[in-house]
């Protein structure tokens, strides 16, 4: 402990830019305790049809016999992020014009006003509209409790956002900042025992070879800030820690692990005993975990999906397939799959009277919200099912259909291929019963 101390008060001479991006950072995670902002979140959040959603995917579970059953707090997990994505927070490039709705461009940037600063805003783009030509004012807000008013924003206004609404439902969650300019969100799953990986933009669910892998990062830093915790979290996204050390420049190794423990004590101060051991035993599972790397191998992830195409061609975040299959990636943790979910294939279907209906799905992966593995059962042609990186450890893509009881004889089954991508088709493919 007091080696650590040593270290960081050295490091207030040696890196003072990186000790107070830290301090910056870690003050945005202890905002989202006020229990007035959790309570404004709460206010704007469907609470009750998330929890009741959760609830309903562990019954179908358990009725399933899925082993292990899905859990709860991970489905709850999951559905907010799908909400957040579909139905909340909005991608803003440029704003519309506030004076005749028109698209605007950016046009550069303006002194913030008083009420901008209020709110976080130090920064304030104008964009200027194509049509009547007046400027409108895009204040870049960090205060999450306003964000729930505007619902809109990049990646930093996202994540800040998705944050705080994690915490005011309960989990335990932690915003991560990406020193090559993104911002996700990351909780703790009890029942994996183990930090998940969450972007709301992308509306990823344990992804966290996505930005390297995906969209073609060159990382350097991700720190991870929670309530009581400051950690270096940069090996859980890289399968190849070596090569990105010589970008990590802002500081020694030892300094930056210094300036998060010092950070970390600071936060966990007056806490009682018993949960310093229960945050201790937790630190030390995840340092195993980071120190492990990556695991089995996987197929492609997608590059990225927000934004438009020039922006992220400009930030080089297209992948290798111009943001469509990205790059393989060469180690990822493995996966088994989707919860399944009802295929709601019921009414769709009612004029195929001898199609098998009423059943439920999962699948080896899915591109949600949208493309999810129900799309592939609704009878609709114009809509799909995707999943960017295959399922098992050979790679392969599956989906399963299962009625909650009993059992069917299967005469015939058909298969549409997808409104683009010709190369993402099936080359192959096997039914199997069970």
């Amino acid at each position: 402990s007091s080696l650590i101390v040593a270290l960081a008060s050295a490091a207030r001479n040696t890196a003072p830019l990186l000790e107070r991006r830290l301090r910056v950072h870690t003050a945005t995670a202890t905002a989202y305790e006020s229990i007035q902002l959790q309570s404004k979140a709460r206010s704007v959040i469907p609470t009750d049809r998330l929890r009741r959603e959760a609830k309903e995917a562990v019954e179908l579970s358990a009725d399933l016999g899925e082993d292990p059953a899905t859990d709860e707090l991970d489905v709850l997990a999951e559905l907010l992020l799908h909400w957040f994505k579909k139905e909340f927070f909005k991608w803003v490039n440029s704003p519309p014009c506030d004076f005749c709705g028109s698209p605007t461009q950016i046009a550069g940037m303006v002194q913030p006003s008083s009420e901008d600063l209020r709110h976080g805003a130090s920064r304030v783009e104008l964009h200027r509209c194509k049509t009547c030509g007046r400027g409108t004012r895009f204040p870049r807000y960090n205060d999450p409790g306003k964000l729930l008013d505007t619902r809109r924003g990049r990646c930093g206004e996202w994540a800040n956002c998705f944050t705080l609404c994690c915490r005011a439902m309960g989990l335990d969650a932690r915003i991560v900042f990406d020193w090559t300019d993104h911002v996700w969100t990351e909780y703790f799953s009890p029942a994996k025992g183990r930090w998940v990986h969450l972007d709301p933009c992308e509306a990823a669910y344990d992804k966290p070879l996505l930005y390297e892998a995906g969209w073609g990062k060159k990382l350097s830093y991700a720190i991870a800030f929670s309530k009581d915790s400051v950690t270096d979290v940069t090996r859980r996204y890289t399968s190849d820690f070596a090569s990105l050390v010589p970008r990590r420049t802002e500081a020694p190794e030892p300094v930056v692990l210094a300036l998060t423990a010092v950070l970390t004590q600071g936060l966990r101060r007056g806490m009682g005993a018993e949960q310093l051991q229960a945050l201790h035993r937790r630190d030390l599972a995840e340092a195993e975990e980071l120190a492990g790397g990556p695991a089995a191998p996987r197929g492609p992830l997608p590059g990225r999906q927000t934004g438009t195409e020039e922006w992220r061609r400009a930030r080089g975040e297209m992948g290798s397939a111009g943001g469509k299959d990205g790059t393989a990636a060469p180690k990822q943790l493995a996966r088994t799959g989707t919860r399944f979910m009802p295929a709601n294939d019921g009414e769709a279907l009612a004029h195929e009277p001898r199609r098998i209906r009423g059943g439920f799905v999962c699948a080896s992966g899915h591109n949600a919200p949208e493309e999810t593995v129900v799309r592939a059962f609704d009878g609709n042609s114009s809509t799909k099912w995707l999943d960017f990186g295959g399922g098992g450890a050979d790679g392969k893509a599956w989906v399963e259909y299962r009625l909650r009881k009993g059992a069917a004889v299967v005469a015939e089954y058909a298969i549409t291929s997808a409104n683009d991508e010709p190369s993402r088709d099936p080359a192959a493919f096997v039914l199997r019963g069970r």
